[in-house]
């Protein structure tokens, strides 16, 4: 039997006359809507050998800068020894330019990468200067490039306190800038040396304006710094293994110092736009004003083993920020710091927001010699991705904690901080970017 259908009229028709009356009535009265597809890519970037990044930075012109080092190039004398390698890739992740900065067999390590005011970018980390040794003597170093890319100033700097062996169970102690940020003058860094630490100031030029080298007895290490309105400095670290911040004038004397009940194996500060600052360290959340006060303070059950990389954290308008802790942990706390969701990955080097609201992670799997740059969507998933891991699920709970007694580190005016001009060569590099 044949099937009939009744038309728009009520009279008998073709199924093909209902169709079209039936588009037609959509067609004046509906507009058509296009749903949007999530824009969502992974990349890889490998060499000969290994490549590790140390910072994921955006460059101010809707892409991002990529620093760390590698040893895929060079000739074979210099395989044991890393080379800095700075990439510019742009908001999918293809390289429009890349540097690698050589100093023959002696390995360089990057431990900060910031962007300056004039639109180029300060890179912070460590010269070795053995031969072929890992354990090699190391100093810090500092180098500028602009935006294309050019070296334009390098300097090191080497630490020496009369009163610290240089020796140290055989090993040489070792120096490094862990931090360096732009004031309207100059430079500030912070110098790990051993367990103690200095403050440096630099000139435009990278000369030495003032040093502070900074020895409470116990083991102290620097992790990051953050600029107040009045182009002091606030300090964040721990010592003698508890969270603690210290705020430095232009000058380079101490405003205040507190130390925090929670401790912190390790820490980083950024501001925050309402004038206070976002404290971040190893499960610790602070959020305190410029005169160290807490304003709102909370515990993430974290593992309690240490973690490889320091934690990062990214505010947002809203109040809200995404942080990551330890090794692949990336969690969104809104600004009572509950967690509105947390996701894994393999170790995160740098995160970034990317465009329409999505988020960039730059990580390594542990099994791979490579990096890989993703975009992940605003609920930080990467769907049908290997980077993705299962989750292990943390709590937040909020909590009250205080500052403690911080007695002054001994700082020692003998402090000698030699600089001196770094011999970096610019050398060709070429990493490949492969999409999944």
């Amino acid at each position: 039997m044949k099937k009939r259908v009744l038309s728009a009229n009520g009279t008998a028709g073709s199924i093909p006359a209902l169709i079209l009356c039936f588009s037609t009535i959509l067609a004046s009265s509906c507009q058509l809507i296009v749903w949007p597809i999530e824009h969502l890519w992974e990349k890889a970037y490998s060499g000969d050998t290994s490549i590790d990044a140390h910072g994921l930075l955006e460059n101010g012109s809707g892409g991002y800068i990529i620093s760390g080092q590698t040893t895929s190039f060079g000739s074979a004398a210099t395989k044991l020894a890393s080379d800095i390698w700075i990439a510019n890739a742009d908001a999918n992740g293809k390289l429009l330019w890349q540097k690698r900065l050589e100093n023959g067999k002696r390995g360089s390590t990057v431990f900060s990468c910031e962007n300056t005011r004039d639109g180029g970018y300060l890179i912070a980390g460590s010269e070795g200067l053995g031969s072929d040794s890992i354990l090699a003597e190391s100093q810090g170093l500092i180098l500028k490039i602009d935006q294309s890319g050019t070296l334009s100033t390098q300097k090191i700097l080497a630490v020496a306190n009369p009163d610290m062996p240089w020796i140290l169970e055989g090993i040489p102690r070792a120096s490094f800038i862990r931090s360096v940020s732009e004031t309207r003058d100059g430079f500030i860094c912070l110098v790990q040396t051993g367990q103690d630490w200095a403050i440096v100031k630099l000139d435009s030029a990278f000369s030495v304006v003032w040093k502070k080298l900074f020895d409470s007895g116990y083991s102290d290490y620097l992790y990051s710094q953050a600029k107040c309105s009045d182009e002091s400095i606030i300090v964040c670290g721990f010592f003698n293994g508890y969270l603690a911040l210290m705020k430095i004038d232009s000058a380079g004397l101490i405003l205040w110092q507190k130390r925090y009940g929670a401790l912190s194996q390790k820490a980083s500060i950024i501001a925050e736009g309402d004038g206070g600052f976002l404290v971040y360290g190893s499960g610790t959340v602070l959020r305190i004003d410029a005169e160290g006060q807490v304003l709102a303070s909370a515990i993430i059950d974290l593992p309690k083993q240490g973690f490889l990389l320091p934690p990062q954290a990214l505010p947002s308008t809203e109040g809200s920020f995404l942080v990551s802790f330890g090794d692949g942990v990336l969690f969104k706390l809104d600004s009572a710091f509950d967690i509105r969701w947390q996701r894994r990955y393999p170790l995160i080097y740098g995160i970034a927001y990317a465009q329409k609201g999505n988020i960039l992670i730059l990580c390594r799997l542990p099994t791979e010699t490579k990096i890989r740059m993703a975009e992940l969507n605003d609920s930080g998933e990467l769907p049908g991705s290997n980077l993705q891991l299962n989750s292990v699920y943390y709590r937040s709970t909020r909590t009250n904690i205080q500052e403690v007694a911080f007695e002054s580190p001994a700082i020692d005016p003998r402090v000698e901080i030699s600089d001196a001009v770094l011999s970096l060569k610019d050398s060709s590099a070429k990493v490949e970017a492969v999409y999944f």
